[in-house]
């Protein structure tokens, strides 16, 4: 039988040898005619949706995978990963109706986990915490749901429920690194009611256990500073720290390049030329700065106002940042080697802002404002500010060396791998301060600085001045935030239901001596510390 291009096996043929020969366009080409083929499996589009992604092509990606499920419509492997990317591109309404359909598809306890992982991941963790009670009530002792649905309880507060989980999959699994660390951070612990001697055994258990082993030291060390040994409790997180920087493929050089790059990108003339454009929309409110500087804290008083409603760390921005600048970078012929920035006069900020404030859909929209919380978005201010020109820009700010000595303890899962050496924590530090400054220089006045000592000192008069600042009439909701039941599913989850504490301003000089590094870079780098 003589292949023609109707024949999908010709097709993938033609694909193959053109990206063999560095055709990257004919090969995208040809993947376009692929998915549209009447003979072309769900496997084929499938195929061409993992090519797309490769070279950055979310859409065709998008395009390509809901191909396979219209071949395959009852695959709920497939529904899943349809919805991971329909949430990847910012289209939640759409994903939520892929994942109702699968929902009565699932016939396993496993099958439910997955959905309820996808449904969080979404940004709906009622309904994951409810699916992830349906699927333990299926399969009782599986622990790896356990430990899901304790994540999903500490979230939305539910903390008795969650310590309880968490005893349990640590009790059937010694080497359950993450949950010793979760469990720890559920709430502050005492003299009398503590994990230490526990997780003291299990540090000499599992010293070096690969993956798990830092989970351990952080949580000792994070359990050891809350009754006040904090000498003792540093040594445990700076080992922990050493054996999470082995495991991470990093270069602090590689980020401060980039932030030169958007320096020199984002210049006055670029902010100039579009001062004009964008969307007129108010609604989103950015919420940004270094993690654990207060910017929990700011988004629950914010949320107690009846006009604003928390939408979480959204990471739609960059998402679509990234998909905007590669789809004009391709426009222009490139398809490999892309630089993050040099598409970026061709970018169209106006279709930018339509499609974020779409990718917020359903969740945002029934009132007038949301905040969008996530701290990396300090990198794309200019975007944001060209997108937005009418949007409010908040900045959390917070005393340097207690700001580096909290992300310090923390162990991030995905993000901020500066954060385990203390030299590369005080260089990146020092970089984003001079990008900031760059930002107010550029921007004059349009970055609202909101320091985290001056909120705790006296949090209704910095509480009132900011509600003013965003436009709004004050409501004494946002002096209530414990009242405030959303879920939270940031670093802050637990703390940020206790009342406001001043307990961590200058926590950093109970380890001054052992903090000298950081402090020596940072004071190297210009920064004036009391």
């Amino acid at each position: 039988m003589a292949t023609t291009s109707r024949d999908p096996d010709a097709v993938r043929n033609k694909i193959s040898k053109a990206l063999h020969a560095g055709d990257i366009k004919k090969a995208l080409a040809l993947g376009q005619t692929l998915i549209k083929l009447p003979r072309a499996s769900a496997e084929d589009c499938l195929g061409m949706a993992e090519i797309f992604n490769r070279f950055f092509d979310g859409k065709s990606a998008l395009i390509a995978t809901r191909q396979a499920v219209r071949r395959a419509p009852n695959d709920l492997n497939l529904l899943f990963e349809l919805a991971q990317l329909e949430i990847h591109s910012g289209y939640t309404k759409e994903a939520k109706e892929h994942l109702d359909k699968a929902e009565k598809l699932c016939q396993t306890a496993e099958d439910l986990d997955s959905l309820a992982n996808i449904m969080s991941r979404m940004g709906d963790v009622e309904a994951a915490w409810k699916t992830f009670q349906r699927a333990l009530e299926m399969s009782p002792d599986n622990l790896h749901i356990k430990s899901n649905f304790a994540v999903a309880s500490a979230f939305l507060g539910h903390i008795d429920i969650a310590e309880k989980l968490y005893d349990e999959v640590i009790a059937g699994n010694k080497v359950a690194g993450v949950n010793y660390l979760n469990r720890s951070w559920l709430r502050k612990q005492t003299e009398d009611r503590n994990h230490i001697e526990e997780l003291k055994t299990a540090v000499r258990t599992y010293d070096n256990a690969g993956p798990d082993a830092p989970f351990i030291y952080y949580a000792l060390a994070k359990e050891l500073e809350d009754v006040e040994r904090f000498g003792e409790a540093f040594d445990f997180l700076e080992a922990g720290a050493v054996q999470r920087r082995r495991q991470i493929n990093y270069t602090v050089d590689s980020d401060l390049a980039e932030f030169e790059s958007i320096k020199q990108t984002f210049d006055e003339k670029f902010m100039a030329r579009n001062a004009s454009r964008g969307s007129a929309s108010e609604e989103p409110i950015f919420i940004l700065g270094m993690p654990r500087s207060g910017s929990t804290l700011i988004e629950r008083i914010l949320g107690g106002h009846s006009d604003v409603f928390a939408a979480g760390e959204l990471q739609n921005f960059s998402r679509l940042v990234r998909t905007h600048l590669f789809a004009a970078a391709r426009r222009q012929g490139q398809f490999e080697n892309l630089d993050r920035f040099g598409a970026v006069s061709n970018i169209d900020v106006t279709a930018l802002a339509r499609d974020y404030i779409r990718s917020t859909r359903p969740h945002t929209g029934h009132v007038a404002r949301f905040i969008d919380k996530y701290p990396k978005n300090f990198i794309n201010v200019g975007l944001i500010a060209a997108a937005f020109p009418n949007a409010k820009i908040i900045h959390t700010r917070r005393n340097p060396m207690d700001a580096c000595y909290a992300m310090l303890k923390q162990l991030f899962l995905e993000s901020y791998n500066f954060s385990y050496d203390q030299k590369e924590l005080g260089a990146y530090y020092l970089g984003y301060r001079a990008l900031m400054d760059h930002w107010d220089s550029v921007l004059p006045g349009r970055i609202i600085h909101v320091q985290y000592e001056d909120l705790v000192a006296d949090n209704e008069r910095v509480s009132r001045d900011l509600v003013a600042r965003l436009g709004l009439g004050w409501q004494d909701g946002c002096l209530d935030h414990t009242a405030n039941r959303d879920a939270s599913t940031t670093a802050s989850a637990t703390q940020v239901r206790q009342p406001i504490y001043n307990s961590s301003v200058g926590k950093w000089r109970h380890v001054e001596t052992q903090l000298a590094p950081l402090r020596r870079t940072l004071e190297e780098g210009g920064l004036k510390l009391a």
